[in-house]
Parts: C-alpha cells; structure tokens; sequence
C-alpha cells in the first residue's frame, strides 16, 4: 500500500488516503510474522475490487504515517509548484504572442507605402488603426 493524496470532506479531512500499488509497482516481500504490526483501518470505498478500494489507517500518529503524511504534502507541493511555473511560461508565451503579433501590425498608410514596423510605429510614431486589426 502507499499514500495516495489526502481525505477532503467529512470526518476523514486532511488523513492520508491509503491504495494497494498496481502491481507493476509493487514489490513482493517476504517477513516473518514477529515483524509485522496490525493497525486498525477502515475501507471507505466498501468495494470489492481491491484495486478500486481507498484505506484509512488510522496507525497515521505512527512514524511511518507521519513520515507518509509529510511525503504526500511534499509531492502535493511539487504538483502545485509545477502547475504553476507551468501557468506563468504559458502567460510568458501568450504575452510574448501578442507582442509579436501587435509588432506585426502598421498602419494603412505604411502599408500602403512599403514601410517597415519600426518605421511605422517606432520611428514616426504612428498610432493610425492597424491596416490587419479585426
């Protein structure tokens, strides 16, 4: 089993949601029985495909929870930061579009006279409606 993000509503808010590793990821061990501990959980899917199926433990005061909980926090955090240098290059790429594309932009009069963008806009200032505005 491994932590699979947190509880939101209700009495389980904020405890670390527990889901058996599909098998690809999971590793067999053999331990001895003196080596285990038993801890109270809950199912809260109440389902009978385990793959489908959503634990609360409720050992999480122990170190290993503990230890569990700040690895989920931790990977939520990346996750969030991650979305969010991913939300800033893509405002970066959308305002360096519409940059280029008003750089793109003269007036009908340059237009019509052959004149170049800085020309245009940079050298004469023109401010005229663009020749290619909507």
């Amino acid at each position: 089993m491994a932590p699979d993000g947190k509880f939101g509503k209700g009495s389980r808010e904020g405890r670390v949601r527990w889901k058996v590793l599909p098998a690809s990821q999971a590793k067999e061990l053999i331990v001895v029985e003196e080596a285990c501990t038993i801890v109270p959980s809950h199912a809260v899917n109440k389902v009978s495909d385990i793959d489908r199926e959503t634990w609360d433990i409720m050992g999480d005061a122990t170190e290993e929870g503990m230890e569990a909980e700040e690895n989920v926090e931790e990977e939520e955090k990346r996750k969030k930061d991650k979305e969010e240098v991913q939300e800033e290059n893509e405002l970066e790429e959308e305002e360096e579009e519409a940059r280029q594309e008003e750089e793109q932009r003269k007036c009908a009069n340059c237009k019509r006279l052959h004149q170049s963008i800085k020309y245009c806009r940079e050298m004469k200032g023109h401010t005229a409606p663009n020749w290619n505005a909507s």
